[in-house]
């Protein structure tokens, strides 16, 4: 915990209360180990790696953590409204689709995750989610937007996204920090 202080959440030290970095480092620890446990295939040995499992990058608890942290953020900014309308028909770049997609497989991959008793399957459907999000959010526009409604389109599918990290994320008994 001392660590994810140190080397990221510092940089909030007097815009944030020291409350809010202490829980956020906690639940940040707490996902990287949690993630690190379950995203190793059942029949396998677990190396227990502190320093890698709590990278921003790659394969960990804190990649996911701070996915969605990075789109509840943009919805926040950007003013998301849940009585809105999207029209998905305008949703037609390659990553607009390939995010939806993923987005779409979250229940039969949490099932078959269940039945098969294999946590490896959501972690791996996780990662690929937040790939493809940040493919998404790289290659699409969200608040400069040709359109209005485009905008309202891409940013309805990332909260769609975030609510499906986070409640993944979830199924594996790690909480979500709302911002990192």
């Amino acid at each position: 915990q001392a660590t994810i202080i140190t080397d990221y959440l510092e940089k909030y030290r007097g815009e944030w209360s020291d409350e809010e970095i202490t829980s956020t480092a906690k639940i940040i620890a707490n996902g990287a180990i949690k993630y690190g446990m379950v995203r190793v295939d059942n029949n396998r040995k677990i190396i227990f790696d502190m320093k890698e499992w709590l990278k921003l990058d790659g394969e960990t608890g804190p990649y996911l953590q701070y996915v969605y942290a990075r789109i509840n953020s943009l919805c926040e900014k950007l003013s998301f409204d849940p009585k809105k309308v999207p029209n998905y028909e305008l949703l037609v770049k390659d990553q607009e689709i390939a995010l939806a997609l993923k987005v779409s497989r979250f229940n039969d991959i949490a099932l078959t995750c269940h039945e098969q008793n294999k946590t490896i399957l959501l972690t791996t459907y996780l990662f690929e989610l937040g790939k493809s999000f940040n493919s998404f959010y790289a290659e699409c526009s969200i608040g400069k937007a040709d359109t209005e409604v485009l905008k309202d389109a891409r940013l309805a599918l990332a909260k769609s996204a975030g609510l499906v990290m986070k409640k993944g994320l979830s199924l594996l008994g790690i909480e979500a920090p709302n911002r990192m």
